[in-house]
Parts: C-alpha cells; structure tokens; sequence
C-alpha cells in the first residue's frame, strides 16, 4: 500500500506535467478515494474526469462522495455530467431529467456557487452540445430554497 504522503507528492507533481494522467489498475474504491484526494488537492476550479461510460461516471461520482467523508474524514463534492440517454441521431430529444442536470450543473460551474470537487462525466457526454456560456448566464438565475422569485410577470421579464 502506498503511503498517504507518497499519493499528496504523485498528485502534486502531477501539476508539473502537461499531458493527461491515465490511471488503471485500481479497483474502484481505490480509484474513487485517489480522484477524491485529487479534487481536495486541486489549485483552482473542478477536478475534470473523463470515465469510457456514463454508468462508470455515476457509480464513481457516488463512491467518490461515499467514501471522501468516512476515508478522508472530509466530504468531496462530485457531480455526474451526464450524456443523453439514447442516440443523439434519434428524432426523439433527450429526456427532461437528462437536459436540467446537464444545465444545473453548467449554472453551478458558471456561477461558482456550489460547484464541485471533481466532475465526472464520458467522453461522448462531454461531446454533446451545450448552450454557450454567455447564453447560459443571460438566461439563468439561482434561486434558494425559501426565496422568493417575486410575481409571474417579474420572473418573465428577468428571463
């Protein structure tokens, strides 16, 4: 097993390097709780990880969250940049959930308000078209839990 300061010292000369880091060979908690102490170790913004499926992005953005509290003693936020759910030549378009969780977190990342640790997603995923950012923040506002948007016709006029 490798020691604890020997992963901090891989993981920050890994700053040093300007190709991709592939890493194989680990099992998944292991893999999940090395992206974890990456996305703590991180200078600036999310931990980008890209993952061959989206159901390996999901089961890894769960175990990352699941083991981060109990193995690091901190909680690693991560967030699964899903793909759609069926072919993006189909007529028929991506379902409703697909399409908020993909927007939500582009919000979070634009905002910077509550963005994650580490973001997984797949290759195909992260290929898909997304809404430029400058439409992206015209068009979107955070509202919290209690808050109030004010009348229907203030909420039209602000978007």
């Amino acid at each position: 097993m490798i020691a604890s300061s020997s992963i901090l010292s891989i993981l920050r000369s890994s700053r040093e390097i300007a190709d991709p880091v592939h890493i194989t060979g680990l099992s998944r908690g292991a893999r999940a709780l090395l992206l974890a102490r990456w996305g703590l170790e991180r200078e600036a913004g999310p931990l980008l990880v890209v993952c061959p499926t989206n159901d390996i992005a999901l089961e890894l953005t769960e175990e990352i969250e699941t083991l981060s509290e109990t193995a690091l003693g901190r909680p690693v936020h991560a967030a699964a940049f899903a793909g759609w759910d069926h072919s993006p030549f189909s007529s028929i378009p991506p379902s409703i959930s697909s399409r908020l969780s993909r927007i939500a977190l582009l919000t979070r990342l634009a905002k910077g308000e509550n963005a994650p640790d580490v973001v997984l997603t797949s290759l195909p995923a992260a290929l898909h078209r997304t809404l430029p950012l400058a439409v992206l923040e015209a068009h979107s506002f955070i509202c919290r839990a209690g808050e109030s948007l004010g009348s229907r016709e203030e909420l039209a006029r602000s978007l």
